[in-house]
């Protein structure tokens, strides 16, 4: 019990630790537009100008990438995020129309992944949001937490949450 009561207080201020189940932020993508590694690595330095950043290399969907200590994983998948639950579930389940349009409108989608080191949440997130910001474009219909199973549409509101988390 006390484990528990720890775990939900250490969410609630931002010191959970990504162990086995990695932090993810995902992006919902309008179209299948897969990024070489070039494109990956110019943003990923953009995002991390001054940091030590190397490419560990790619295979098949997954690309790695070890920014500072932390490995990241991104990954690239040409088909719509399965929740393994039925459409109208996960329709009904977000908050507003733009998240629903959002979620509607998503084809393909890259997660962008803590991997690996045991990372707090706010600095785990810090980075995956600051990672997706340098990835994000119009084909980007908007942002899926998995922990939380918060969706943001890709109409300001994404790019503000994304903000939020790289501030905290």
């Amino acid at each position: 019990m006390l484990a528990a009561i720890r775990h939900g207080w250490d969410r609630l201020t931002g010191n959970e630790v990504a162990g086995d189940d990695p932090f993810s932020i995902v992006m919902l993508l309008r179209e299948w537009a897969p990024r070489d590694e070039a494109a990956l690595r110019a943003a990923v330095e953009r995002a991390y100008s001054g940091k030590e950043v190397v490419f560990l290399g790619s295979k098949g969907a997954v690309t790695l990438v070890k920014v500072g200590v932390q490995l990241l994983s991104l990954i690239q998948v040409p088909r719509r995020y399965d929740l393994e639950m039925p459409e109208h579930e996960i329709l009904d389940a977000l908050d507003d129309e733009a998240q629903r349009n959002a979620w509607r409108a998503h084809r393909a989608w890259m997660a962008i992944d803590t991997v690996g080191r045991k990372i707090r949440r706010k600095e785990g997130y810090g980075m995956l949001a600051r990672t997706a910001l340098a990835l994000g474009d119009a084909n980007c219909c908007g942002i899926y937490f998995p922990r939380d199973g918060g969706v943001r549409a890709n109409d300001g509101s994404a790019e503000t949450a994304l903000r939020q988390l790289v501030e905290e």
